[in-house]
């Protein structure tokens, strides 16, 4: 990997040799062209330096020189810069003999004009100012600065990944990265990622389902002060309500006949990292019991008198909106806003297509070590379809995807696309069905208008599904048409089942098609024929047909039957 190379401009007569030694050592830099650099492992050092003085001798004395700064910048041709450190001051007038320079005055300031003048010249130069001054102090008050006090190898590091002009390679290894994460999108987040890891305060993770939430908050405490502490995860979901209490704060033994002591993962995560994965699946009574934890930083163990202290950096994470929740009374406000202090989205696959072909390799590679096989591979052409293809699943349908290939091959086998194509077929239907598994098991369904949502989501995924087809000729369109109105008219249909749900009236036992109507069509002034007409569409009928109770209840019927909901909730 080529190094970043970063251009360090600070008056030359002002630091010695030994101090510049020094200090290249505690930044992790090393000069370009030295002995040090072609000896050196780039593991061990962030960047190459070139350091440009900015000033020249004259009968004597030390002036400060623009031209030769801005010399040093056009010898890199601008861009070859991964970054620009400006110091702000530089001394010069007559040299003492072994002395810095005396000073005159404007000196505390030159920096800042040929910071002005540089970035005039070369926009898009990434300038940092080196300063001993207070930032508001500074007459470029918004440009980036680092603090000669707490200059360190860090800092560096996070002034690279922020305003740095490195290549994806650069970024991942500086974000300790492995090389399947290039799209600009999911190095923005795992960058964001970074730069808050060093602190305690809480992160939450929004993202759909397998975008790789937890893979964010592994790298999280991975890169943090507590990556030597318990990394503990949790699945909220996926424990019963009546025994979430148990898992997280533990219980202590005989707490109950026959119980056994449990630490709680809370305890297990003390002085590292607990993330509560799926939180908007919490009932409100544990929001509560969370926000107390998070609040006083103390648990109430089963079965223990007095209150356990704890130190955990908390990173949480969900699918859903947790705004609208709290609108709908189904997530506590002042939860929210505790565990929201930072907020990261992870991009789904569609969003960094460009990571597909690493994430393909590796999964490629785990899977074959997996299965104790060797030699398999994919055509080009299976290629290009897994890189076209949409994967509603996100990057765990991806795995599933590869897999499922890897399993069913054999040793060398070269994989073509015809089975790929049957693969995404299936791995699409499958994610859909353990959707509607997992929908159901959990019993999330309620009357509230989300619940179209929640459930109608899945229709998505199964409609993309029905045509991830190669249109490499046109008998590849054969039979679409068909279907996607199949879809999209079941789509319709259950919409309406679902609004017709949200506003059944539990005094004369039936729907209330005005008020549903007005729902999936946001006119609220919706009378007379209009909400025969709006069901006769979706029921694709004529406009004139008469639209019966027995037409609602169908409509109704369908929908519960697709939720899971019954006749009676």
């Amino acid at each position: 990997m080529k190094l970043p190379r970063l251009l360090m401009i600070d008056d030359e007569y002002a630091r010695g040799k030994a101090e510049w030694r020094t200090l290249k050592s505690k930044l992790g830099l090393i000069e370009v062209g030295s002995q040090d650099a072609e000896q050196s492992s780039t593991s061990s050092i962030l960047a190459e330096v070139v350091l440009c003085a900015g000033q020249r001798m004259i009968d004597g004395a030390v002036e400060n020189d623009y031209e030769l700064i801005r010399a040093a910048v056009s010898s890199g041709n601008a861009k070859s810069w991964a970054l620009v450190l400006l110091d702000v001051t530089f001394l010069s007038g007559p040299l003492p003999t072994g002395e810095a320079p005396t000073g005159r005055a404007g000196d505390e300031r030159f920096g800042e004009e040929v910071y002005r003048r540089l970035s005039s010249e070369y926009p898009n130069l990434p300038l940092v100012l080196l300063t001993t001054k207070e930032q508001q102090s500074l007459e470029n008050s918004e440009a980036p600065y680092l603090a000669k006090a707490n200059l360190n190898r860090r800092e560096i590091q996070k002034k690279l990944i922020q305003c740095g002009l490195l290549d994806p390679e650069q970024t991942c290894a500086l974000l300790q990265l492995p090389h399947v994460v290039v799209s600009p999108a999911a190095l923005a987040a795992f960058k964001e990622a970074n730069l808050h890891a060093p602190n305690k305060l809480s992160i939450l993770i929004l993202g759909e389902t397998g975008v790789g939430k937890e893979v964010l908050a592994e790298y999280i405490h991975r890169v943090s002060d507590r990556s030597a502490e318990p990394y503990v995860a949790v699945n909220v979901a996926s424990i019963p309500a009546d025994q979430l209490e148990a898992e997280l704060f533990g219980i202590e033994a005989n707490a109950a006949t026959g119980v056994a002591f449990r630490l709680g993962k809370f305890g297990e995560a003390n002085k590292g990292t607990l993330f509560l994965d799926e939180i908007g699946d919490m009932s409100i009574e544990m929001q509560a019991a969370i926000l107390r934890a998070l609040e006083n930083g103390v648990v109430s163990r089963i079965g223990r008198r007095g209150l356990l202290k704890f130190d955990v950096r908390f990173i949480c994470a969900t699918n859903k909106d947790l705004k609208s929740m709290v609108q709908r009374a189904e997530f506590r406000e002042d939860l929210l806003m505790r565990i929201n202090t930072i907020t990261i989205e992870m991009p789904p696959l569609r969003s960094r297509r460009e990571d597909i072909p690493y994430l393909v390799d590796m999964f490629l590679q785990k899977e074959m070590q997996a299965e104790g096989k060797i030699g398999v591979t994919l055509s080009a052409k299976a290629r290009q379809l897994i890189e076209r293809a949409t994967f509603p699943g996100n990057v765990r349908q991806l795995e599933h995807l590869v897999a499922r290939l890897v399993g069913a091959a054999g040793h060398n086998e070269l994989i073509n696309d015809r089975l790929v194509a049957a693969a995404l077929e299936a791995t699409a239907r499958a994610s859909v069905q353990d959707y509607n598994v997992k929908r159901r098991d959990e019993k999330v369904e309620t009357k509230s208008s989300s619940t179209a949502w929640k459930c109608l989501a899945q229709e998505l995924p199964e409609i993309m599904a029905s045509v991830q087809i190669r249109l490499e000729s046109a008998e590849d369109l054969m039979g679409v048409l068909p279907l996607l109105r199949d879809s999209y008219g079941r789509l319709l249909r259950q919409l309406a089942g679902a609004a017709l749900s949200a506003t059944f009236d539990p005094v004369k036992k039936k729907p209330n098609k005005q008020r549903a109507m007005r729902l999936l069509s946001g006119d609220d002034k919706l009378h007379g024929k209009g909400p025969d007409r709006i069901i006769n569409s979706i029921l694709n009928r004529k406009q004139e047909a008469v639209v019966t109770e027995n037409d609602l209840i169908a409509l109704l019927d369908e929908w519960r039957n697709h939720s899971g909901q019954k006749a009676d909730d």
